[in-house]
């Protein structure tokens, strides 16, 4: 183990598969809105660095029928 260490594509490979496991388990929590539920009122929302109407609710905004694009 200690010589697989010293193996860079060893490391980035772990790395990404760690980075893989750790976004199934938070998914609930990374995107927590029902990707087919529509919300009119919400609709066309920008991301949230366009932050007129956006913000963390929907952090990469919603299509036209409210939809988060996230989810």
């Amino acid at each position: 183990m200690n010589r697989a260490l010293h193996h860079k594509t060893f490391v980035i490979g772990a790395a990404l598969l760690l980075l893989i496991g750790l976004m199934a388990v938070l998914a609930p929590w990374l995107a927590p809105h029902d990707p087919y539920a529509q919300d009119l009122a919400n609709r066309s929302v920008p991301p949230f660095w366009n932050a007129e109407r956006g913000g963390w609710l929907h952090p990469l905004g919603t299509d036209p029928l409210g939809r988060d694009y996230l989810s």
